[in-house]
């Protein structure tokens, strides 16, 4: 559920200007709401009393020297494991599954970036994280399926309150075709938490370690249309055509154990706005995997 404020969207715009055989290459920009929370969860009539401002949401700049909290090795695969079931719900922002679980320690899946047309403006949202669902705790991690040019996009990671972060965007762009993987992890102490994206096309791995209070609930996989503005009533961000998104091998760590996704009982989200089905979440299936389809 990122959010972008205009000044961030402009120094965004400065920055991911990259120079590709001579030519200045800029990725869509758009502004950004706080997701379900502020539009319409299960219920559609979402909850806004968790006091954000508890939250601690402070980036720890990277330290010289040698990491005390290195990269990970890629994430093993899931079992196979009997499906536990889903309830059906509804969001006018999201699309995939979250799980009304506590003590959530960690969380990690595996994509391929999609190819994005549309508007230069249009974009949509693909991540993991940790909270959100009617609740102004989470921390996210994620790519940008947009119609930039080259198809070029920037990996971002966000801890609300905080707005958005787009780390070395010069360096850390993904385009349509790159198998991706994101896993979010506690690390000790219990406030630090350890953000890695991997393109595993490009042999290339961004982490950064930040302190973040985490209500350690809802586990989230999801493909995102937010909204412009901060405010509910605020319009939407015009859609890419992107035609569907597969997320596989999602894991979920509960205190300090890893989980395939498909053994916990989860939220199985589709995207409606106005009584229309935008995106379709498929079924959850043994492998942990489920597949968002655009119905626009």
């Amino acid at each position: 559920m990122i959010r972008r404020l205009a000044a961030a969207c402009r120094a965004k715009q400065a920055l991911i200007a990259l120079t590709v055989a001579g030519v200045v290459v800029l990725t869509a920009c758009g502004t950004r709401s706080a997701g379900p929370n502020a539009s319409g969860g299960s219920t559609g009539t979402p909850s806004t009393t968790a006091a954000a401002a508890s939250l601690a949401a402070t980036p720890t700049a990277p330290s010289a020297g040698v990491s005390p909290y290195p990269a990970p090795p890629l994430f093993p695969e899931a079992p196979r494991v009997p499906v536990a079931g889903w309830q059906t719900v509804t969001a006018s922002i999201w699309s995939g599954y979250t799980f009304p679980v506590s003590g959530v320690t960690g969380v990690r899946a595996q994509w391929t970036q999609p190819s994005a047309t549309g508007r230069a403006n249009a974009e949509a949202l693909i991540w993991v994280g940790v909270g959100g669902w009617q609740q102004q705790s989470l921390i996210q991690s994620g790519t940008i399926a947009a119609a930039a040019y080259f198809g070029m996009t920037p990996i971002w990671y966000e801890l609300l309150p905080a707005g958005p972060q787009y780390p070395q965007p010069s360096l850390n762009t993904v385009i349509p075709g790159d198998k991706i993987a994101v896993s979010i992890v506690q690390v000790p102490p219990e406030e630090k938490w350890r953000i890695s994206v991997d393109d595993m096309s490009e042999d290339r791995t961004f982490t950064q370690v930040v302190h973040y209070d985490s209500a350690g609930t809802y586990p989230s996989f999801i493909v995102e249309y937010p909204h412009e503005g901060m405010s509910p009533s605020s319009p939407f961000v015009p859609f890419p055509h992107w035609g569907s998104i597969s997320f596989s091998n999602m894991q979920i760590r509960i205190g300090g154990q890893w989980k395939p996704a498909a053994s916990v009982y989860g939220y199985r989200i589709q995207m409606v706005r106005n009584g229309r089905t935008l995106v379709s979440t498929g079924p959850l299936d043994k492998a942990s995997g489920f597949t968002a389809r655009q119905e626009h």
